[in-house]
């Protein structure tokens, strides 16, 4: 990676020669010197971005968080984050599905560029500051860990391909890319674990180096007004060993929980991802400490996802419930601001957001919740697999419904026409609409199928294929009723002529 250092005066417009950046892929840019608290703007080639530099009081923030996305992705959650203007937006994994198992960079600095060429993406990324912190997905195969047969080119890819703040003792290369940054004058302290590359399954999510700095980073809780955890796993679940997310490391979770009930941290809030949901918990069932004499261990719990891939649902329960479709496509993601109130206590506003597939111009709340420190308490450990879910949305199975219901319908009363008009028609004219109804129910079941796989079982790839438009589905619906109508009404016709 070739990289350009420059220190900007107020007024002054930075401005590189395109010769220079020739052939330089990747390529990384730091200016120093800017001022707090402000909006500048940027071109290279013919993009043009703009970013918001931080400010140097306590003041409000927001920030959007949200992971797993497809490639490309063309999801409305990009645009409605775009209108949300967080001040900062953190990927909390599976920024692209690629699943490598080569050791080669060039592989991830493929799936990086593929994922940026996304129009929704790139406008948002655009315009707004970043962090990102991977999970299994884009660092190695499904429920990688640190044996991941690419975990070397992952580590040299990311430095390279995203901007990062700085890995702790300035350290680089082959290692772990664990990293933490405060935000307007300590209002936000933000963690962000690497539990892929450093992680070895069934025994440690957290190697030794990052679990002793982990606890280093709690341990100057009260320096921050709010402690923001990235945890690429979803953190409430049962003890399993057999599991990918913190259940999975049962003591390692109950160690961390024992040194934030010990230590009585109240300020830490947990953002998890992997698990394709919108859910919350406020610390009720979070708590895995065994510490009879502590403060409890119960922080608030956030899991935002997915932005674009089909729902899932992992551990639970949570107090404000889950919230995921799961055969159907999920755009999902969450905020959070942080604001102090007017009697100057830290207070974060949590908020789940699922936007339209076919409207980039609303988004639904699915949940909020407000607390002011102290937000850890004491609570109880969340030991149970069922989170409920939605399968389809409520449009999608009228559209199932209507659509099937229509054509079942058509195929019995369809018989029993055919059967009792057999003997009043001559055999020319029953060959005839034999034949003729034959070819339309076989072209409404086909046209159905299509509908239905576009709506759901189309949409599981990564690319998402869309075969037919929703709406179509609606017209194949109304025509199926028409028709069966059409039916009825010449049968109780011909009925009433004597004819059957």
């Amino acid at each position: 990676m070739v990289g350009f250092n420059f220190t900007l005066k107020d007024t002054q417009t930075l401005q590189l020669l395109h010769t220079t950046l020739v052939d330089q892929d990747p390529f990384a840019i730091q200016v120093d010197n800017l001022s707090p608290n402000r909006e500048y703007t940027y071109a290279v080639g013919p993009e043009i971005g703009k970013f918001h530099t931080f400010s140097n009081t306590k003041s409000k923030l927001r920030i959007g968080v949200g992971s797993c996305t497809s490639t490309p992705s063309i999801a409305n959650s990009w645009v409605s984050l775009k209108r949300q203007s967080p001040d900062l937006f953190i990927v909390t994994g599976d920024l692209f599905y690629y699943d490598i198992t080569q050791n080669h960079t060039e592989a991830f600095g493929t799936a990086y560029h593929n994922i940026f060429e996304s129009s929704h993406l790139r406008d948002f990324f655009h315009s707004t500051s970043l962090a990102y912190m991977w999970d299994d997905h884009d660092f190695g195969p499904n429920n990688s860990d640190g044996d991941s047969p690419a975990k070397v080119a992952a580590r040299l890819a990311y430095q390279s391909y995203f901007p990062h703040y700085p890995f702790p003792n300035g350290a680089s290369g082959n290692r772990p890319i664990y990293q933490s940054f405060t935000l307007n004058s300590g209002l936000v302290h933000i963690i962000l674990t690497d539990l892929r590359s450093d992680s070895k399954k069934g025994k440690m999510i957290m190697g030794p180096e990052q679990y002793e700095w982990f606890l280093s980073e709690l341990s100057q809780h009260k320096s921050y007004e709010l402690i923001l955890w990235i945890s690429s796993r979803p953190w409430i679940g049962a003890a399993d060993p057999t599991e990918d997310f913190w259940g999975g490391y049962a003591e390692q979770r109950r160690n961390i929980s024992n040194y934030i009930s010990a230590h009585n941290i109240s300020n830490l809030l947990l953002v998890g991802g992997d698990a394709h949901m919108v859910a919350f918990d406020d610390g009720t069932h979070s708590d895995y400490s065994d510490l009879p004499a502590g403060s409890g261990a119960g922080m608030p719990v956030f899991q935002a996802a997915s932005l674009d891939r089909r729902g899932s649902t992992k551990g639970g329960p949570f107090s404000l419930g889950c919230y995921a479709y799961l055969i159907s496509w999920t755009e999902q993601y969450g905020l959070i601001d942080v604001f102090q109130d007017a009697r100057n206590r830290t207070c974060v506003t949590v908020s789940g957001y699922r936007t339209s597939q076919g409207d980039a111009s609303t988004e639904s709340l699915l949940l909020q919740w407000t607390g002011c420190t102290p937000i850890v308490k004491k609570g109880s450990p969340g030991a149970d697999f069922s989170c409920p879910a939605q399968l389809f949305p409520p449009g999608e199975w009228a559209l199932l419904v209507l659509s099937y219901g229509a054509v079942i319908l058509l195929l019995i009363f369809g018989a029993i026409y055919h059967i009792k008009t057999k003997n009043v028609v001559s055999e020319r004219i029953y060959k005839r609409r034999w034949i003729g109804s034959v070819v339309y129910f076989v072209m409404v079941v086909l046209v159905s199928v299509v509908v239905a796989l576009s709506i759901s079982l189309g949409r599981l790839g990564p690319s998402r294929p869309t075969f037919l438009p929703a709406h179509v589905g609606w017209l194949v619906a109304g025509l199926d009723l028409l028709y069966l109508i059409g039916l009825i009404v010449d049968y109780y016709h011909q009925r009433n002529q004597g004819d059957y």
